[in-house]
């Protein structure tokens, strides 16, 4: 077994397909068969279960893969660094969409002063697709608002906050707590899924049994409290992201009997990840006291 075995190997994952990923490496199809072949004679483990010519990866092959992308993702950091030891060298940080427009900015300022030669590349995306990047090591570090969804992740909370439920002004709802079947009979106005928001909701619901259609699903904001604004629905939103909207009285708030919408910001990274001075520099910044800035 060598690491151009778990290199094919992590490739016919990714692309769910021995002709895709051979066409990936610029490798012959039977030359990816036979790597996948050696790999599961060494290991004596089946990985995929072939079925109308597709691949499924089996619970050994899910195991393998997490070894394998971290393996081969250290192996291309440590290239990277050597290649370019004069470099002041690269984080890759995730942020969902709330952290990233409200805490990250200070966050980032108060880091790049103590490493400012240090390049970080930054993706914002919903919680659900930062975790899927976290575990293909397409990320170093992630910010996140919902919690560690893999096994294999590591989640250590940094900051507190709520998420609200807003209503037009003048709406039946606004300044009441109802009960969580009363929003039966509500339009949504709802993130889509794979938002942290959107996920909360979605639990509680279904542990009431309701099952509840979204008027309208959108990934802005902005475009979600304009449309409360207008009397189209109800949402859900953290409450850091409206805060302006809220002081003007733009929408109205109420609460969900016997529901607490507080809630914990994580910062997650995979338990393989080796942790560079920076990343642990990051993780500190993160946990002390958020900087100028970065505060509510």
């Amino acid at each position: 077994m060598t690491l151009r075995h778990l290199k094919i190997f992590v490739a016919v994952c990714d692309e769910g397909s021995v002709t895709r990923a051979a066409q990936t490496l610029y490798m012959t199809q039977p030359a990816v068969s036979i790597a996948i072949a050696e790999l599961e004679k060494h290991y004596g483990l089946h990985l995929f279960d072939r079925l109308n010519k597709r691949l499924y990866l089996t619970a050994d092959g899910e195991r393998l893969l997490q070894y394998a992308r971290h393996i081969t993702g250290l192996f291309a950091d440590m290239e990277r660094e050597v290649r370019d030891l004069d470099a002041a060298g690269r984080l890759r940080l995730g942020s969902s969409i709330t952290i990233a427009n409200c805490l990250l900015p200070g966050l980032l300022t108060a880091f790049t002063r103590t490493r400012p030669q240090l390049q970080v590349a930054v993706t914002v995306e919903n919680s659900a697709l930062i975790q899927q990047r976290l575990a293909r090591n397409e990320l170093d570090i992630a910010l996140s608002e919902g919690p560690a969804e893999s096994p294999y992740l590591v989640e250590r909370p940094f900051f507190e906050d709520d998420l609200v439920m807003l209503c037009p002004v003048g709406h039946p709802f606004a300044g009441r707590t109802v009960p969580l079947a009363a929003l039966r009979d509500e339009n949504l106005i709802l993130r889509e899924k794979g938002s942290a928001s959107r996920d909360f909701l979605d639990g509680l619901l279904q542990m009431e049994e309701l099952r509840l259609t979204p008027a309208w699903q959108c990934v802005s904001t902005r475009a979600i409290v304009k449309a409360v604004q207008a009397g189209f629905g109800i949402s859900i939103l953290p409450r850091l992201m409206i805060r302006s909207e809220l002081a003007r009285g733009d929408v109205a708030l109420f609460s969900l009997e016997g529901v607490s919408l507080r809630r914990r910001y994580r910062i997650l990274y995979h338990q393989n990840k080796f942790l560079t001075p920076a990343m642990e520099e990051l993780i500190r910044l993160c946990e002390g006291a958020l900087p100028e800035g970065a505060a509510l």
